[in-house]
């Protein structure tokens, strides 16, 4: 389809395709580059305008997908994302040998259960929690879990729950100010 292209300078124009190939002379306003000394390249205004549009909608898009990202880890209105990021730099100030990057955390929002669950994958640099009604365990169990990590980083080989986990995860609740619920018993 043909659409006019203008110059910028003097306001001529002619009609060419939309994507003319670059060395086209046609694209060129061949008068004002005589004049200038240099190549004057014709603009086609119905393409910018049609580019602003399309560039305007897919920031909208990119923002509305951000927003929808950043909700996903808000549970009963905590930011797991957040908490995770401090808990990971505290945990980083315990144990220096950690990864830098942040853990890679999933969540799944349990119907039924009160109860918080977690499960941590030292080798995958992974968290996966499924959350339960009470925020309180829900902040205990990601703690507990990264005091996994912590130890996988210490002693590859130290027991999952023995008494080295113990220490590592009450020196990380210390560092955090995390209290573990009254009703979770210690292991």
């Amino acid at each position: 389809m043909k659409k006019r292209w203008n110059c910028p300078e003097c306001g001529s124009g002619k009609l060419l395709s939309s994507r003319p190939r670059k060395n086209a002379t046609d694209r060129f306003c061949l008068a004002c580059s005589k004049k200038n000394g240099v190549l004057v390249e014709r603009v086609c205004p119905t393409l910018e305008k049609q580019r602003t549009v399309k560039a305007e909608k897919a920031k909208e898009a990119a923002r509305k997908k951000r927003a929808k990202a950043k909700a996903e880890y808000v549970v009963h209105g905590v930011d797991l994302m957040a908490e995770l990021k401090r808990v990971y730099k505290a945990a980083r100030f315990l144990e220096p040998e950690l990864r830098s990057r942040l853990p890679q955390l999933t969540i799944h929002r349990s119907k039924t259960n009160k109860g918080t669950s977690g499960r941590a994958w030292g080798f995958r640099h992974r968290i996966h929690l499924t959350c339960g009604r009470d925020v309180e365990d829900i902040l205990y169990v990601l703690v507990h879990e990264v005091a996994h990590l912590v130890m996988r980083a210490r002693d590859y080989s130290a027991p999952s729950h023995g008494d080295a986990f113990k220490a590592a995860e009450a020196e990380l609740l210390a560092e955090t100010k995390v209290t573990r619920p009254s009703y979770r018993r210690i292991r």
